[in-house]
């Protein structure tokens, strides 16, 4: 580790006299340019490479948006690993040896959609629900998704499309609703998602008891018609849907 910080800050006083640097280009970023740390200068210079060396170091921990800005190398295929070689491309870059190509930052957080195939349910009914995302995610899962008034299975998919199950609870009439709260998902980036928008759905799945049909028996002709009657009554109050 010594051996690596003496070889850099040998490095670091003689790009230093010669004070090179780049420029950023529009809303994109300058390749390796991380300082000032939250304010970034749209420089490259000594200080942006004595702050890639300290992550390289384990001396600070970069955010998603640092890491992917320090990961330079090797030259035009970044491999996603912070290391000596990066520091040396960052050099190179300074002196005017190589060029980097500026960095698009994604700052922008993903949203989720929640969609039924029914709103209202009742007993032996499930709806499939689908969650659209507004940018790919790699680590939204099935525990993401808070559900009441009913349980949630058959969970599936990738990228920005996800489907699910969701069975309303039995003998019920209280509303069933799925939520997506914020910061439980991210995109490549590692931008946290905005909450999604409550999906309600109505249910009914209370179970009619007593049923009496009256007149119990009756024999019909053709072109003859009977009126029959069915009564009963729900365990509980059920609401109109």
């Amino acid at each position: 580790m010594l051996n690596k910080l003496g070889l850099v800050a040998l490095r670091i006083i003689f790009v230093f006299i010669l004070g090179l640097n780049a420029s950023a280009f529009g809303e994109q970023v300058v390749a390796g340019d991380n300082a000032p740390r939250g304010a970034r200068d749209n420089v490259l210079n000594v200080a942006d490479l004595l702050l890639a060396e300290r992550f390289v170091l384990g001396l600070e921990i970069p955010t998603a948006e640092e890491f992917k800005v320090a990961n330079v190398a090797p030259l035009g295929a970044p491999d996603n690993d912070l290391n000596v070689a990066d520091l040396l491309v960052i050099e190179r870059a300074m002196l005017g040896l190589v060029t980097l190509s500026p960095i698009d930052l994604d700052s922008v957080a993903p949203t989720i959609a929640i969609a039924t195939n029914d709103i209202s349910l009742v007993g032996g009914e499930a709806a499939t629900l689908t969650f659209y995302l507004s940018e790919p995610s790699s680590n939204f899962t099935e525990s993401d998704v808070a559900v009441s008034g009913g349980t949630l299975s058959n969970f599936a998919g990738s990228g920005a499309a996800y489907t699910a199950t969701l069975t309303p609870t039995a003998n019920s009439t209280a509303a069933a609703t799925v939520n997506v709260s914020a910061g439980v998902f991210t995109d490549a980036a590692g931008n946290g998602n905005i909450a999604a928008a409550q999906l309600d759905l109505y249910v009914n799945t209370v179970v009619l008891t007593g049923i009496t049909i009256s007149p119990t028996a009756y024999t019909l002709y053709p072109g003859q018609q009977v009126s029959l009657t069915a009564t009963g009554s729900y365990s509980n109050s059920v609401p109109v849907i």
